[in-house]
């Protein structure tokens, strides 16, 4: 932060220096503070699109769906060239996936990823979309091009658990939610996915109260999708 606001000193209108420091207030969780940033830079840029897609993610962190949805919807109506930015498309589908506009959603992730077939997080979002469905095959494909562009990413791993387990193939579900654990070590999610595939699943049982301790000990607290 102190990076970017010290270029912003020297270059008060650099559209990259803005949309990073809205980015870091956002990590921050200081959320007022890169809401004036990204309209003080929407104001001196009408065509700062990365201004709008960071004061959307704002706007989602916060639970204001609205108010995301009307951000990226006016970038794609009035800046010219925002309909082929992939990750406006990518945000506004993650929006609809938050208001359950499950269509919408779908069209506006599979649009960022024709724009960029490489943008990772489309491919999660999407991925998610698939897991909801049961479309286990079509979540490991898009999660294993995932995993090939960030390999030591544990959300990732924790996804390819997932539809690994959907597709029948518990040991392997149960290297990937080992791997996402080696990688975080504090979240406590992992031993519950355990706990779920050794006591659902591979009927190991012990195991899969030995996965509840761990996770109950770390902090976890949905221990009824185990019970």
């Amino acid at each position: 932060l102190r990076n970017y606001l010290a270029g912003l000193r020297s270059a008060p209108e650099h559209p990259g220096l803005v949309a990073g420091t809205v980015g870091v207030y956002r990590k921050l969780g200081r959320h007022e503070e890169a809401i004036r940033y990204a309209r003080a830079a929407i104001k001196t840029n009408a065509n700062n699109i990365n201004a709008y897609n960071n004061l959307g993610l704002v706007y989602l962190d916060q639970g204001q769906l609205d108010l995301a949805a009307f951000i990226y919807n006016r970038a794609l109506g009035y800046i010219e060239g925002a309909d082929a930015n992939a990750l406006i498309h990518c945000n506004l589908g993650r929006v609809y996936l938050e208001q359950d506009k499950r269509g919408l959603a779908r069209m506006e992730l599979e649009r960022a990823l024709a724009l960029d077939p490489e943008l990772t997080s489309a491919m999660m979002y999407l991925a998610h979309f698939h897991m909801e469905n049961r479309d286990w095959a079509s979540t490991e494909g898009l999660v294993g091009k995932a995993l090939s562009k960030e390999p030591e990413n544990p959300a990732l791993h924790m996804n390819m658990g997932i539809a690994l387990r959907g597709l029948g193939r518990f040991e392997e579900a149960k290297a990937s939610y080992e791997k996402a654990l080696d990688l975080d070590p504090l979240d406590p999610t992992p031993h519950l996915n355990l706990a779920i595939l050794f006591g659902g699943h591979m009927k190991s049982y012990d195991l899969a109260l030995g996965s509840l301790d761990r996770y109950e000990q770390s902090g976890g607290t949905e221990t009824a999708l185990v019970t």
